[in-house]
């Protein structure tokens, strides 16, 4: 205790009998021994002391924002005795910890359009940090791009060629082409119209379906 490295920083309070050290940091974490020496006996006592850092706060991150699900990760940089969680309505859904003190905790989560909200927590024996997640503003808030097509589905000699699943045909048609434009359907065909154009042998058929897409 006579080191230089707790001039000023070690206290004793005579009335309890108690030491402190003030300005606790890491390197401060040991085994400690307090020797007390009267004209007849030494007493002596040991200490454990274990210094922690504050939590640092968790970063929430949105993957794969598809209806009815999406795909969160909750992030936090590792600690001494650091658990990260989330939580719903007071109950642990999932949890992670390492003792790896040098690692990135993170904890994924699909969460439903529906629910309340959701609770990405991070904590160790002296602090915690929580960010808190709503569904329908940080998954589903964002605004759709309205896609409307146009273009030549198919062609045939009679009208009643519709009745037989050519426009749910060029619906897929146009989903598969849209996919591979780099746009996922989020809705279902909202919108489906059918414009016959009659000429002298052939009625040309334009459907325009509507739907909603988003950027993938």
């Amino acid at each position: 205790m006579s080191s230089d490295t707790f001039t000023h920083r070690l206290q004793w309070d005579n009335s309890t009998g108690f030491f402190s050290i003030a300005g606790l940091n890491m390197e401060d974490s040991g085994e400690y021994r307090v020797q007390n020496m009267d004209k007849h006996m030494v007493l002596e006592s040991i200490y454990q002391l274990t210094v922690f850092n504050p939590v640092s706060r968790p970063q929430v991150s949105s993957r794969n924002k598809m209806n009815p699900t999406c795909s969160v990760l909750c992030s936090v940089q590792n600690g001494r005795e650091v658990t990260l969680s989330w939580q719903r309505e007071g109950e642990t859904l999932s949890h992670t910890s390492s003792p790896d003190l040098s690692t990135l905790l993170s904890l994924p989560l699909e969460i439903e359009y529906n629910s309340a909200p959701y609770s990405c927590v991070v904590n160790n024996t002296v602090s915690d940090q929580t960010v808190t997640v709503k569904p329908k503003e940080y998954c589903f808030g964002a605004t759709h791009q309205e896609v409307k097509v146009q273009r030549d589905a198919y062609e045939s000699q009679s009208e009643n060629n519709m009745e037989d699943g050519s426009n749910e045909r060029a619906a897929d048609e146009l989903d598969h082409m849209l996919t591979q434009a780099g746009l996922k359907k989020v809705q279902n065909l909202v919108d489906g119209r059918l414009q016959v154009n009659r000429g002298k042998q052939l009625t040309m058929y334009r459907v325009w379906i509507q739907c909603k897409y988003r950027k993938a």
